[in-house]
């Protein structure tokens, strides 16, 4: 079954290897490739905005509310609903892009966002919806500027924050 599985790489020809993108547009343009089983060597934090699909994540329905965070470890076995009626953001990034120190792999490899090894994380946005939105703006500012040799940093800081602050409403 395995083999059957299809597996993604990063998209190329990105300045650096992290991505913003809307869930609905990508679902539009990519709904016969996302709607079958596929696995990705990068990481996915989706934030389902809008309707209440059904992610399965490891073959595991994972049952989705609108304004929920999704965190999905590389490599991760995923199909999007196919009933479709969904959006949101997605913040698409890889092991290169982050882990520019042991400290930064350290963080990524003992998340809880991406490692709880008894269920996928996700979080209920409520009082926290705007600090995350503003996080998530300020990353779409960043990418509209030219590329610089500071672009890549302080995209990664913003992740960062964003990562920690998913940590904390996780562990509430």
């Amino acid at each position: 079954m395995k083999s059957d599985i299809k597996k993604y790489t990063f998209k190329q020809g990105l300045p650096q290897e992290f991505e913003l993108v809307g869930i609905g547009q990508l679902y539009n343009d990519h709904s016969d490739t996302l709607t079958i089983a596929h696995r990705t060597g990068f990481y996915h934090i989706l934030w389902f905005q809008k309707g209440s699909p059904t992610h399965l994540v490891d073959f595991n329905p994972v049952k989705i509310k609108p304004n929920t965070i999704l965190f999905l470890n590389k490599d991760t076995v995923q199909r999007f609903d196919k009933k479709g009626g969904f959006d949101g953001k997605a913040i698409l990034f890889t092991d290169s892009f982050f882990c520019k120190t042991e400290t930064d792999t350290k963080f990524l490899r003992s998340s809880i966002l991406f490692n709880d090894l008894f269920s996928v994380s996700q979080i209920q946005m409520h009082k926290t919806a705007s600090l995350f939105s503003d996080l998530f703006q300020l990353m779409e500012t960043e990418l509209e500027n030219e590329k610089d040799i500071s672009q890549s940093d302080i995209l990664k800081n913003l992740l960062h924050n964003f990562l920690l602050l998913s940590e904390r409403e996780r562990r509430k």
